[in-house]
């Protein structure tokens, strides 16, 4: 149902959703070796084949998510003055036998050598071989595999192939924390559509580097730290072994699940691996957990997702007394936050609590709670409640409780989202600070949350047009960069905020924005996996020949449909001569329409149009202007079309300026004038024997 909500980036440069293929995991044929002596490779090493034409490189299982032509480049370096030309054979049919692999002037000098080849819509096999006795192949460093043209890009592929790229091993990617985790998490819900096995295998040698042969958990690839299981947040990875357990089901990745379902009950550790302990996870007066051990007393919110996610997970697992276990004590945990951080006012939950009040940042005067409603806090609860709604036994008695707390946060979402851009900003409550700002990863987790509720029936259909609205949002922060040292089509998600502790107002707007932080990356990807899932790709194909006509008291557009498979068109309008940043979705109109009638006050103004299927979009048709005039009013027509400008005029003003955000805590009512005239009308009409609709 959800996915179906319209919402998928325009293309921002010219770059293409593009696999980054390294040439490491191909199939080396004869003579040819891993290299790293030649500086400049993007992988872990290069391949150097000798100088004959029998040694051959070949990738296989090379997956593309539809058939058609694409661009295959290899990136090589040649140090030799002669032309490598070589032999490219795709699926077994040869493409090329005379491949050009110019001199590059040094073999640590990367260039790149191109062509279009026909892929199908599953596993494909590349090779290439040395067309000339004496010459060989180039150096070869990894082959990209790239869309020619797209409608839009498939966001999720490029985010997961630009973080491989960027950080190509376990140690580059970052030791066992929530942050690396969570990130990952994201990946494998790419994997879990597109099922590419590269995917699964980087999920897994992170995991390899972290968990021991024997289910002892590391801080870091030297396995010179045992992970201390001292806070809510080192839980978290497990939720990523968790979800990858089906796919890979180690013995020494189930000694570690032991080991972190251990942590929450048990004095001591009884799975026979690291780390130990000597007591059970301390917890407050009312049986809440610490948010970690060195600060005793303390609740942070974002501690929902990182332990009790997990827990669930684990209980719907292995089941039996460990579902149990999780099911009431997950539950318990969501609702103790609750009851100490909920906002009667506002519907919002502060950041933290206290029960000693000893904590080092600043309270609310009076109270045991911070100063402030910080947007990921909140991002993390909402996240946690919908997933353990996912697992949690239809009976339990704490359901209806915590369907009854989603449905408060995401009323109080839909109250604070910045009507202007869609997303949410830093401090939830305070858009009108000039020092806020908008926030991308608790955007993405707001528009995951709010989806996720409307799909689970838990709150009314209506929310789905806020989360269509964030997901627009976080997606106009994506875009594509090129990096001069590694590729040209590189992701970056941007004004995502660093990891943040507790603070006052001016501490959170400080906060600094990495570009691709690791928590804004799994956000993003947990967000748009969830929105692409039974979406068919690639997008449909854009509407053309827009026409608008000029017309009193409305304009008549009218275009071609040049899609077989689209969901409908979403009509856009703009003042005559604004820039195109002030085009406004004014209407959607279902699969196969080719016109639509905007009833509209004078003025000049410019239309265009694209067509959405589930959670993808086609660019835009060609603009088109229509000037529109004062009605004309005819015998007949007059009061019907003067009814509705004053409906028109009076929604506007009712909404305005959240006019695409209605609250949904009151019922509109239409005022008595606009009643009393349309039951005249109606009067009028039967006793005339005519219809007041006009066809």
């Amino acid at each position: 149902m959800l996915t179906g909500l319209a919402c998928l980036p325009r293309a921002t440069s010219a770059a293409t959703t593009t696999r980054f293929v390294q040439a490491e995991g191909a199939a080396l044929n004869g003579a040819c070796t891993l290299d790293t002596n030649h500086a400049g490779f993007t992988g872990t090493s290069f391949v150097n084949c000798p100088d004959d034409t029998i040694s051959s490189i070949e990738w296989t299982g090379v997956r593309v998510q539809s058939a058609g032509t694409k661009r295959l480049k290899f990136r090589f370096a040649n140090g030799s003055a002669t032309n490598r030309a070589s032999e490219l054979v795709v699926n077994g049919v040869v493409e090329s036998s005379n491949l050009a692999f110019a001199p590059t002037g040094a073999f640590t000098t990367w260039s790149f050598a191109t062509i279009d080849v026909a892929l199908d819509a599953r596993d494909n096999s590349v090779r290439l071989r040395g067309a000339v006795a004496g010459q060989g192949l180039a150096n070869i460093d990894r082959m990209d595999v790239s869309e020619i043209s797209e409608a839009a890009p498939d966001w999720g592929i490029a985010v997961v192939e630009s973080t491989m790229l960027r950080s190509p091993t376990p140690s580059s990617l970052g030791g066992w924390s929530y942050a690396n985790a969570f990130r990952l998490l994201g990946m494998h819900r790419t994997y879990q559509r597109v099922l590419d096995p590269r995917y699964l295998r980087y999920i897994e040698a992170w995991l390899d580097s972290l968990v021991g042969s024997q289910g002892n958990l590391y801080t870091s690839s030297s396995h010179s730290n045992i992970r201390a299981l001292d806070a809510l947040d080192h839980i978290m990875p497990g939720r990523l072994i968790l979800d990858v357990y089906d796919d890979l089901p180690k013995t020494n990745y189930r000694t570690a699940l032991q080991t972190l379902r251990n942590r929450f009950s048990e004095a001591s550790n009884t799975s026979g691996a690291q780390p130990t302990w000597s007591s059970a996870y301390p917890r407050t007066s009312d049986d809440g957990y610490y948010h970690a051990e060195s600060k005793p007393g303390e609740l942070w919110l974002d501690g929902a997702f990182m332990g009790q996610t997990f827990l669930h997970r684990y209980g719907q697992k292995f089941g039996g007394a460990d579902e149990t276990y999780a099911d009431d004590e997950g539950t318990q945990q969501i609702i103790i936050q609750f009851d100490h951080l909920k906002d009667d006012v506002s519907g919002l939950l502060w950041h933290a609590y206290d029960e000693e009040r000893n904590a080092s940042w600043p309270f609310a005067p009076g109270t045991n709670h911070s100063q402030e409603f910080w947007c990921r806090a909140m991002g993390w609860y909402g996240m946690a409640i919908v997933e353990i709604l996912d697992v949690l036994d239809l009976g339990h008695a704490s359901r209806p409780q915590l369907i009854s707390i989603l449905q408060g946060i995401v009323a109080a979402f839909a109250d604070f989202q910045d009507p202007a851009t869609g997303r949410w900003f830093q401090l939830v409550d305070k858009g009108s600070n000039p020092a806020n700002w908008t926030e991308t990863s608790c955007s993405a987790m707001y528009s995951y949350t709010i989806s996720r509720a409307v799909q689970g029936g838990f709150v009314d259909a209506s929310y789905a047009t806020v989360a269509a609205a964030g997901l627009d949002g976080v997606l106009a922060k994506v875009s594509f960069g090129a990096n001069a040292t590694l590729a040209a089509d590189l992701t970056n998600v941007t004004d995502i905020c660093e990891g943040t502790s507790i603070g006052n107002e001016a501490y959170y707007f400080a906060r600094q924005r990495p570009m691709n932080d690791p928590r804004g990356l799994g956000a993003f990807l947990v967000m748009y996996e969830h929105f692409a899932a039974g979406s068919s790709s690639p997008a449909p194909s854009p509407p053309s020949n827009l026409l608008a006509a000029d017309g009193a008291g409305r304009s008549v557009l009218s275009w071609d449909d040049n899609s077989p498979d689209e969901a409908g068109f979403e009509i856009e309008r703009k003042p005559q001569g604004a820039p195109d940043t002030s085009f406004a979705q004014i209407a959607q109109v279902g699969a196969d329409a080719v016109t639509y009638t905007d009833v509209i006050t004078a003025g000049s103004y410019t239309y265009r149009v694209r067509a959405f299927a589930g959670v993808f979009r086609s660019t835009y048709s060609n603009s088109d202007d229509a000037t529109v005039t004062a009605p004309i009013w005819r015998c007949g027509m007059g009061p019907e079309l003067a009814l509705a400008i004053a409906l028109l005029r009076w929604a506007r003003r009712r909404h305005s300026p959240r006019s695409a955000l209605p609250s949904r805590r009151t019922t509109t009512r239409l005022p008595r004038s606009l009643v009393r005239r349309s039951a005249s009308m109606t009067r009028s009409a039967a006793s005339a024997g005519t219809s007041t609709s006009e066809n």
